[in-house]
């Protein structure tokens, strides 16, 4: 707050690898939504105290808060009711986990449809169905048959107009299906992430001048 940021994605985390039994410090929180009410509190000018520490000044943060959703999560009950509880506690926006089927997205929308918040669809770039099933696999997500029609079989015949030309068409189905706009996770090929966004901003930028002009 006191340099100036005014987003935060408020995420519980996942616990420490082969810690199946973790739980949290005590007065910590174990769940992301306690996070989500702290924030709100603190843009109140309610701070938590600290053992040993007094807080001279209470001064009301602007924090904008935001959270992730999982709309392939196994339960379908619990993916809308983890959702409300984060609404309920204050977010302002919502940020997907790493999904590949804008089908799946769509649902999710019109599961949370009075939920009134942004909800980002979160993705990245596949570079060959072999990784599309490494990805699916690992993350317990389905991956959309028009994106996988569109990678080779595996990475050593992906070039990067494969790559890019298959997330174009990802982007244009979840654009249809609602999305907002788009989370790139980038977690390698740093470069071509940065083309494909810049492309994007530069379509929807087109988009937006040609709607102005119609009206």
């Amino acid at each position: 707050h006191f340099f100036g940021i005014r987003n935060i994605l408020a995420l519980r985390g996942d616990p420490p690898t082969g810690m199946l039994d973790w739980q949290p410090r005590m007065g910590s929180h174990f769940y992301a939504y306690q996070l989500v009410e702290q924030i709100r509190a603190l843009n109140s000018g309610k701070y938590m105290e600290r053992r040993g520490f007094k807080t001279e000044v209470r001064e009301n943060t602007n924090f904008c808060i935001g959270v992730a959703c999982y709309p392939d999560h196994a339960d379908k009950s619990e993916r809308v009711e983890f959702f409300k509880r984060k609404v309920d506690a204050g977010a302002e926006f919502a940020i997907s986990q790493m999904l590949f089927d804008a089908d799946s997205y769509g649902r999710f929308l019109d599961a949370t449809a009075k939920f009134t918040i942004p909800t980002l669809p979160g993705t990245r770039l596949l570079k060959s169905k072999d990784q599309a099933r490494r990805m699916a696999a690992r993350f317990q997500v389905p991956v959309g048959e028009s994106y996988l029609r569109l990678l080779p079989e595996d990475d050593s015949q992906a070039t990067p107009e494969t790559t890019l030309n298959a997330f174009y068409r990802l982007t244009e189905e979840l654009k249809a299906k609602g999305a907002p706009g788009i989370h790139l996770f980038v977690l390698s090929d740093t470069d071509l992430a940065v083309q494909g966004l810049k492309t994007l901003a530069n379509q929807f930028r087109a988009q937006d001048a040609t709607q102005l002009k119609m009206r």
